[in-house]
């Protein structure tokens, strides 16, 4: 049995559950679990109502509830539960009577933009989710720890037997300095002081367990969970080289992410892709028609950008020359029209400039109706992006894609890749199945490679109107992706590198 702990699970398109890949990877690893009968309990935060759970109750019908130490008293947690198959989804919430208004408030928004509030939040899902696990007798053999946001776990397995360390294993998905909590002696004293003092531990020491090497006087939960856990690992080739580059004691090992394909893959598309894939393409169209008024037409060569709109990600680099751009859109021969998707509801102040040079673009008349913006994003609207559009488009920063998933979402429903080669397309020859958008000279580059290569092979059709190179190039991107990068796979390696002892 594996105890997975993550703090956002996309089952739905429930937005206060997930904010972005992590949220839709735990869900795919849910239901691969399921369908594979792998026992996995998983444990998480209860944001908002969702009538796809139930309170968790004891034999006696009563609703159970586990005292959590946060701060200077204890707060009531229950749990809500929803199946997926014979295994469960818990998720804990402070929102009960007994609690103050302060307290059951704790669990409302995910990733809380106060330091403290996210402490708490930690709190009750780690040392909650573990006593929960206690009371309700489910016995556990491997704890899994997504990002520093689970390290608490550590923290309550070590006050009940050290010896429990040695079960734990941990999934790093991010370079970034910024990924988990970083915390004065003062902040994690705030949340930790009455656990400290019930349980006579030595805070000091324990602060020192997680103090961050190139930072000290601050509290790391992400170098925390990766110094004590028995093993842990990246979510791509890639993404460990990078990681190891950046931090020369990292263990990591890689693990590629992969997709559920049921979930994601158009059921006849395999068999017939270009007329299903044309009929999938009309529907996104129709739906963008819906959304934005803007009619886009079907027979031109649709390229999607879908994806959270954040600086790393490189909304922008498409429109760094609207000139040039123009000139592909309104190409008489070879014309080439965009959708641009993302979440716009949690930009950070300083991103809010990607906002601005979208609707400069968007809005200049040579390109308007051309270029589309659509300002959301969910898992409904992901399945439609990526099976409907021509091509998917991936922009990272180099180093800091960590995997990429909604490209093996894309290749599952025959969308070629053109991409950088970061996370999972390091991992392929790439001009086999799309194409490589190279860091040198990107700013040029990517309108070259358009008008050159991409447009010519989708506009190259026989006699009956197919354009043959690419049908042959979505067939092995299709094959690709159901061979080397679906969560059957990805499921596989864990039990196999990581929860094997």
């Amino acid at each position: 049995m594996v105890a997975y702990f993550c703090l956002e699970y996309a089952f739905d398109d429930n937005p206060d559950f997930y904010r972005g890949g992590l949220g839709v990877l735990s869900g795919d690893l849910l239901l691969q679990a399921e369908k594979d009968n792998f026992p996995l309990v998983a444990l998480g935060l209860y944001y908002s109502h969702s009538s796809e759970f139930n309170l968790v109750r004891d034999s006696d019908h009563e609703i159970v509830k586990i005292p959590v130490e946060v701060g200077d008293h204890v707060v009531a947690v229950q749990a809500w539960a929803k199946s997926f198959g014979q295994n469960q989804l818990l998720l804990l919430d402070s929102n009960l009577p007994e609690n103050s208004p302060e307290d059951r408030k704790i669990c409302q928004l995910l990733y809380d933009p106060d330091k403290l509030t996210m402490l708490k939040q930690q709190l009750i899902l780690c040392i909650g989710g573990v006593r929960l696990l206690r009371q309700l007798g489910i016995p556990v053999d491997v704890y899994h720890l997504n990002e520093g946001h689970t390290a608490m776990v550590l923290l309550e397995l070590g006050r009940e037997n050290q010896e429990l360390y040695r079960r734990t294993v941990a999934t790093k998905h991010t370079i970034f300095f910024g990924a988990g909590l970083h915390l004065t002696p003062g902040e994690l004293s705030a949340g930790l002081s009455l656990f400290f003092k019930k349980y006579g531990m030595d805070f000091a020491a324990f602060f020192k367990l997680g103090e961050h090497s190139k930072h000290p006087g601050l509290f790391s939960t992400t170098n925390f969970l990766l110094r004590h856990v028995n093993r842990a690992c990246g979510v791509s080739k890639s993404h460990v080289f990078f990681e190891k580059k950046a931090h020369s004691e990292s263990r990591l090992i890689p693990i590629t992410n992969g997709v559920f394909t049921p979930r994601w893959q158009i059921p006849d598309l395999p068999k017939n892709p270009w007329p299903v894939h044309l009929r999938q393409k009309k529907y996104l169209l129709d739906k963008v028609r819906e959304k934005t008024g803007h009619e886009l037409a079907n027979d031109k060569l649709t390229i999607v950008w879908s994806r959270r709109l954040v600086k790393y990600k490189r909304p922008e680099l498409l429109f760094n020359n609207l000139d040039q751009l123009s000139r592909i859109v309104n190409d008489s021969l070879r014309p080439v029209q965009f959708i641009i998707a993302g979440l716009t509801n949690y930009l950070n102040p300083d991103e809010s400039d990607i906002l601005n040079i979208l609707d400069q673009a968007v809005n200049r008349p040579d390109l308007s109706g051309k270029v589309v913006f659509w300002p959301d994003y969910d898992i409904t609207l992901a399945k439609i992006f990526t099976s409907g559009a021509d091509v998917l488009l991936n922009t990272p920063m180099t180093g800091l894609e960590a995997c990429g998933t909604s490209g093996m979402k894309a290749g599952l429903n025959g969308v070629l890749s053109f991409s950088v080669s970061d996370g999972w397309y390091a991992e392929v020859n790439l001009p086999d199945f799309g194409w490589v958008l190279p860091e040198e000279g990107i700013n040029t580059e990517i309108y070259r490679l358009i008008s050159e290569q991409i447009a010519p092979l989708y506009y190259q059709r026989d006699a009956s109107g197919t354009p043959v190179q690419w049908v042959s190039r979505m067939e092995k991107t299709i094959q690709l992706v159901e061979n080397n990068f679906t969560s059957e796979r990805m499921l596989k390696d864990y039990r196999e590198k990581l929860y094997s002892y």
